[in-house]
């Protein structure tokens, strides 16, 4: 905010005869400062990676790149107990995806889940998986490195991960703290980003997992920064 001050100066003069007429000097004109150009705190969305396409997420408020192929689930059906069961069943470590979702509580619900269908009915020890959940209430700043630290306890507890990066960034949907983890996976490397994001439509979990291989074609950068808000 630009702040100015503006100074009058007044002067009296004494008659004397004959009497003469000061000439007044003109005072310069100030100069207007240019206003400050207000910094951006999200980046404009990228368009969907190859071979993805962009879905919309209602609960969420938001749309996000999700690869072609996978198997989606959204709000509705994630609600149906018998579904859960279903997917559960049918692919390998969802069933840990699911009971860290129920173990929030009310205080977040699953919005949407993708999975790679070709993991389905495989000795696989994770399906590579995209999930978001949401919450209805925004949080900021500080608070929202409290409630990053308290779901990202809850992210390792249920995948007995180990944290190897937090740090905050900046996403298309809102500020975030970005959460990367290392799951055991029975000889076969697992890894995990989680961003948790203070999003206008709440405070957004969006979660990618799977082998590392996968994880790094998935490139979940990439879809982050292609996730947009809902209109």
């Amino acid at each position: 905010m630009a702040l100015t001050v503006v100074l009058a100066v007044a002067a009296c003069g004494v008659a004397v005869a004959p009497p003469v007429s000061p000439t007044a000097t003109p005072l310069p004109s100030p100069t207007p400062s240019p206003s400050p150009t207000a910094t951006p705190t999200t980046r404009p969305p990228t368009s969907a990676p190859a071979g993805m396409t962009s879905v919309a997420i209602p609960a969420a408020g938001i749309s996000l790149p999700v690869p072609d192929a996978w198997k989606q689930v959204d709000a509705g059906d994630l609600a149906d107990p018998s579904i859960r069961t279903d997917i559960a069943a049918t692919y390998p470590g969802a069933s840990r995806l699911l009971k860290a979702a129920e173990a929030m509580g009310g205080r977040a619900t699953p919005a949407f889940v993708a999975l790679d269908p070709s993991a389905a009915g495989t000795t696989a020890s994770l399906t590579p998986n995209i999930a978001v959940l949401v919450s209805p209430q925004s949080v900021s700043g500080l608070l929202l490195d409290l409630v990053a630290g308290f779901i990202g306890s809850g992210f390792a507890d249920a995948f007995e991960a180990t944290e190897t990066e937090r740090e905050r960034v900046q996403t298309p949907v809102g500020e975030a703290v970005r959460l990367r983890y290392s799951l055991p996976g029975g000889g076969t490397p697992l890894e995990a980003a989680v961003w948790v994001i203070g999003a206008p439509s709440g405070t957004l979990v969006v979660s990618m997992m799977g082998p590392v291989d996968v994880l790094a074609d998935l490139d979940p950068e990439a879809i982050m920064a292609a996730t947009a808000r809902l209109p």
